[in-house]
């Protein structure tokens, strides 16, 4: 099937589904453990005129914003190089924003990254929960 996409729309735009199709895969694995991790999902994929926030959950009284990183596990590429000093500057510009609009100023927030590494058959063989990672 992948190879007819690509005849047809031609590899770039394949790859792009491919990368979006993956983002969504370890998205959802991400809110399933935060789900068994007692977080409680608030909002997923929150679009604002900056950019895109991917989870935002509360834990306890603080509110979560969580970036997920996802990759195939036959990439070389540490997952967590992905998340260099421009995306941990605009994900805390997100955040204030999100904080601004919908919170109060004394609510607790922190920004986590969560990383997924998915298997060839689309399972998750590893997820690594970093915690006030920015």
């Amino acid at each position: 099937m992948l190879s007819i996409l690509k005849k047809w729309f031609g590899k770039k735009q394949t790859e792009a589904l491919d990368r979006k199709r993956l983002g969504a895969l370890g998205e959802k694995f991400a809110c399933e453990y935060l789900h068994q991790n007692n977080y409680a999902i608030i909002e997923h994929n929150f679009r604002c005129p900056m950019g895109e926030i991917d989870i935002i959950a509360r834990e306890g009284d603080t509110v979560v914003f969580v970036e997920v990183k996802s990759q195939y596990e036959h990439v070389q590429i540490r997952v967590e190089g992905k998340v260099d000093g421009r995306k941990q500057a605009k994900l805390q510009q997100l955040a204030q924003y999100y904080r601004r609009k919908r919170l109060s100023p004394e609510t607790r927030c922190r920004i986590d990254v969560i990383t997924v590494i998915i298997t060839a058959e689309n399972t998750p063989k590893q997820l690594r929960h970093h915690k006030r990672a920015i």
